[in-house]
């Protein structure tokens, strides 16, 4: 990464950024990330290119704010994510272009059933929820929006596609909406989406209905009880011959075994242990000033509180800090995302009377231009999950696993 990408991103023209929330009263924009990609994306290249969904457009600060406190934490656990960027006004000598993409999003906005699912902030909670999902995967979807969001979504974005069976992919558990940060009636909008396609015949055809006019047949009349018979016969003689091997037999795609007991008194062994635990509260196992917070967190997150400046480190002052995340804000000229990323080192200055409690509080420091969050130094992982910290600055270091990395001192 410091060797290669940096380079690049220093000759390239163009740089293609989305954006989490658009600020309609500043026209400012809001982007997180965790590697430092973006960041070299809003500062190097000569041109900055803007692809956002209508939906995305927040009114005010305060709004941006609400949407970011609850995003890392619903989507990767993390109370922010390394890089916030609040973007102002193109640096000098850069270009910025905002292409606003509509695409069916006006006629999901004028459905009142279903204009909620613009609320979403692709965090991906519902997804990892869902059962369905969680035994599929998201290749089985067919469509770029997987899971429980994009069962409802893509229909209403592709209406005469062929999306109109995702819907049915669902248990109806109502997980997806219990998870859900904003609150977004999945289930709901699951089961009207289901009654559209019906109504306009894009599901259940002619075999389809005659099959469940026959199940609304009572079950205790001969010709019910015969085809259940039928049916128990196809499914063991039929299902062994397109089951797999024993070893695949745990998949939970796979055809049941016909003989399986339908005890119910199993799911209760098989579920959660829901007996009673007592509680810790915060306030019990959190320091009791925001200082001492802000210190704890920012720690667990690598960041060293030495009594001076590293030799060579690039200070700044930050102006506010967050006790909850162990974030640290820069406003104005600190907000050099060069600079940051050539450092071999940061040490941050932080007023104690400028630390709020969460993200939201940082509202009356944001000032009116480029602002920054940092939360951490940036990282990445690979996809055997070791995290690998400090992944963009310049610090020139044998290329292996054991080398230094840059930090970010308080």
């Amino acid at each position: 990464m410091r060797d290669v990408v940096a380079r690049y991103f220093q000759d390239c023209d163009a740089a293609i950024t989305g954006a989490n929330t658009a600020i309609a009263s500043s026209g400012r924009f809001a982007i997180v990330e965790n590697e430092g990609n973006v960041a070299l994306g809003v500062s190097h290249p000569r041109k900055h290119i803007v692809v956002t969904g209508l939906e995305k457009i927040v009114a005010d600060e305060a709004g941006a704010l609400a949407v970011l406190q609850v995003l890392a934490p619903s989507a990767t656990a993390q109370p922010l994510t390394a890089f916030t960027h609040i973007l102002g006004s193109p640096p000098p000598g850069q270009e910025r272009h905002v292409v606003v993409v509509d695409n069916g999003r006006s006629r999901i906005l004028a459905d009142p059933r279903y204009r909620d699912v613009l609320r979403c902030i692709r965090c991906g909670a519902c997804m990892n929820a869902c059962p369905v999902y969680r035994a599929v995967s998201g290749l089985a979807y067919g469509s770029p929006y997987m899971g429980p969001i994009g069962a409802v979504l893509s229909p209403l974005l592709w209406p005469r596609g062929a999306q109109a069976d995702l819907p049915f992919a669902s248990t109806l558990c109502g997980a997806c909406t219990e998870a859900c940060p904003v609150g977004i009636p999945l289930h709901r909008m699951l089961l009207d989406l289901r009654a559209d396609a019906v109504e306009r015949g894009a599901v259940a055809g002619r075999a389809e209905r005659a099959a469940w006019k026959a199940g609304r047949r009572p079950s205790p009349s001969p010709p019910a009880r015969a085809a259940a018979a039928m049916a128990r016969i196809g499914l063991r003689g039929g299902g062994r011959l397109v089951r797999p091997l024993a070893g695949r037999r745990a998949d939970p795609r796979v055809l049941p075994e016909p003989a399986q007991p339908r005890d119910p008194a199993l799911l209760t062994a098989a579920g959660p242990d829901r007996s009673e635990r007592p509680l810790i509260a915060p306030e019990d196992v959190l320091p009791p000033t925001p200082v001492e917070r802000f210190r704890l967190r920012a720690s667990q997150l690598g960041v060293a509180f030495p009594a001076a400046a590293p030799h060579g480190a690039l200070e700044l002052s930050a102006a506010a800090a967050v006790a909850a995340t162990g974030s640290v804000l820069l406003t104005g000229t600190p907000v050099d995302r060069r600079a940051l990323l050539a450092a071999p080192a940061v040490a941050l200055r932080v007023d104690p009377a400028t630390i709020v409690e969460y993200p939201a509080g940082l509202e009356p420091f944001l000032g009116s231009g480029d602002a920054l969050i940092l939360t951490g130094p940036s990282r990445t992982a690979d996809i055997e999950k070791v995290i690998v910290r400090g992944i963009h600055g310049s610090r020139s270091t044998p290329s292996s696993s054991s080398r230094p990395l840059p930090e970010r001192a308080g």
